[in-house]
């Protein structure tokens, strides 16, 4: 969704009104152009799709369309923290790879990744490059 910026200054529309041809809409006639056009305050996107769950994001506009503040609300708790409480350290690419069925493999390297870093082990190249030919493939 595209914002609409002003680009009309602050003068006063011609109308029929203005010039002196009396209509229903006279009070309309003599406001500002950003009087005339509705402000635009909050736009919200309530269903976010290429997640797994439900989730929405609120975008806040000023008077003059530009974003003052975004938020992404995540609405549906599916505990994975909780479910990996007490697991062995091993399992953990495993169970986090089941988090999402559309890019199980970001969460298996993430997972992995993460326990390298915690047990201090380093990668070779190689590793680093097969793992990026494996994510490259989840896109395919």
């Amino acid at each position: 969704m595209a914002t609409r910026k002003a680009t009309a200054d602050t003068r006063r529309r011609t109308t029929p009104a203005a010039a002196g041809v009396e209509s229903a809409g006279d009070a309309q006639a003599t406001q500002p152009v950003e009087a005339q056009r509705p402000a635009m305050q909050t736009v919200t996107i309530n269903h976010v799709s290429r997640i797994e769950g439900h989730a929405k994001i609120t975008i806040k506009l000023d008077d003059a369309g530009r974003v003052t503040d975004t938020q992404f609300h995540v609405t549906q708790i599916r505990g994975f923290e909780k479910f990996v409480e007490g697991r062995p350290y091993y399992e953990m690419p495993s169970i986090t790879s089941r988090i999402c069925g559309i890019c199980p493999v970001a969460y298996q390297l993430t997972a992995a990744g993460a326990l390298e870093q915690a047990l201090g082990v380093a990668v070779t190249p190689a590793i680093d490059l097969l793992r990026r030919l494996v994510y490259c493939g989840e896109w395919i």
